[in-house]
């Protein structure tokens, strides 16, 4: 299959800080056109790039079509969205990304890795001391879309709090 994205997620809950060494972004992404497993993003990435995507399917392995796009046009369509979130994106070595997520979500912090096969074999760095691989749980969608319900007076979220949460709200149909 073409564009055929295979990805495994992971909730970091213990780490170092060695991730700081290494090049960061500043993306917003907005969520739109949502529709069983399948939905667009706009991303925006350091207030200079713009792309527009769609993923369908779930899990370790999904189709995504990604396509650049103006930067003008990326605010436009984010403008749009009802579902937005806000991270600092880590490019590790060994093709590790390591997402900070910010506003609630600022205790939340995903490390993704995009493999070639469903069966490759990986570590994860040496400074990410305690995690939970949530590739099967749930996705940036997720997040962004129970962002706006999150009624946390002045306190962030917990990792943990925030599986039981997405886990609830798909157990009961809130979330596709």
């Amino acid at each position: 299959m073409d564009n055929l994205e295979i990805e495994r997620r992971f909730l970091i809950f213990k780490y170092g800080e060695d991730y700081k060494k290494y090049p960061v972004s500043k993306i917003i992404q907005g969520y739109f056109e949502i529709s069983g497993n399948s939905h667009k993003r706009v991303r925006i990435v350091d207030s200079k790039k713009a792309f527009l995507t769609e993923k369908i399917g779930s899990g370790i392995s999904r189709q995504e079509i990604e396509q650049p796009i103006k930067i003008k046009e990326g605010r436009e369509i984010l403008s749009g969205c009802r579902y937005i979130i806000k991270k600092n994106r880590y490019f590790c070595k060994d093709g590790w990304t390591v997402d900070f997520f910010l506003g609630k979500l600022s205790r939340i912090v995903i490390a993704e890795k995009e493999l070639t096969t469903t069966k490759e074999k990986i570590s994860l760095p040496k400074w990410i001391y305690s995690y939970d691989e949530v590739t099967d749980l749930f996705s940036s969608l997720d997040l962004a879309m129970i962002y706006p319900n999150l009624h946390l007076p002045d306190k962030p979220i917990e990792p943990i709090e925030l599986v039981r949460k997405i886990l609830n709200e798909k157990a009961v149909g809130n979330l596709s």
